[in-house]
């Protein structure tokens, strides 16, 4: 299983850590499975801020 970090900000402007797991690019989109949330999710990469290498990275 592959695993994707990031940094997102909502359009409320909320600044959140997301990990998505098997997360694939389609367009302007990333979408996968949103493991927090525990359900199919749909980002948009212009309010992506930082990708990650590890969740511990994240964390910190």
């Amino acid at each position: 299983m592959k695993y994707l970090y990031f940094m997102y900000q909502n359009a409320k402007g909320e600044l959140k850590a997301r990990t998505v797991l098997n997360a694939v690019e389609k367009g302007e989109y990333i979408q996968g499975f949103s493991i927090p949330s525990d359900a199919f999710r749909t980002f948009r990469q212009d309010r992506i801020i930082e990708f990650v290498a590890t969740e511990q990275e994240l964390i910190d």
